[in-house]
């Protein structure tokens, strides 16, 4: 909840000066380095490091990002938050998203796709969610026998082989 009223002040700050998109590749970025240097997020977070020296590290480590987001990274860092910037990232790509009449649809199935499955797959989930424009990721699962299981919105799909033998299991 918290994480969205960030994501939803940035989003608007974002908007009304036309860098919707260019934030949205500073928080890829910005989360791609932590995800890349744990240790950068510990110092931001680290409580005997003072509050200067954490926005000086910001300031020295992100030279080319908008100041937008550098600002908003200050805000964090002023009210203790920066542990949830990837939960406001993943906030934030869903405003973007939504802006745009799109959903994120996370697909898992045994194997990778291809081109034509994956249009399938979007046709059907259209319908099934109701969504004129889907974005879908397709990530492997090798627990899956056949099928796919479909996350979105915080909510789950699941169109499996497993699902159905466990549905078949329970009405016998």
């Amino acid at each position: 909840m918290i994480a969205n009223e960030y994501a939803k002040a940035i989003f608007e700050l974002a908007q009304a000066n036309s860098e919707e998109e260019l934030v949205n590749d500073n928080f890829n970025l910005f989360v791609k380095l932590l995800n890349d240097n744990p240790d950068f997020l510990k110092v931001l977070t680290y409580p005997r490091i003072t509050l200067a020296d954490k926005k000086d590290a910001i300031k020295n480590t992100l030279i080319d990002f908008e100041p937008i987001f550098i600002d908003f990274l200050f805000v964090l860092l002023d009210n203790n938050r920066m542990d949830m910037i990837k939960e406001i990232a993943f906030e934030y790509e869903q405003l973007i998203l939504a802006d745009n009449g799109a959903v994120k649809v996370d697909v898992y199935s045994a194997s990778l796709l291809t081109k034509k499955e994956i249009l399938s797959v979007e046709e059907t989930l259209k319908k099934a969610i109701g969504q004129k424009r889907i974005i879908i990721y397709n990530y492997v699962d090798e627990s899956l026998i056949g099928g796919i299981k479909a996350v979105y919105n915080g909510r789950s799909l699941d169109l499996s082989l497993n699902n159905q033998l466990s549905h078949l299991k329970k009405s016998i």
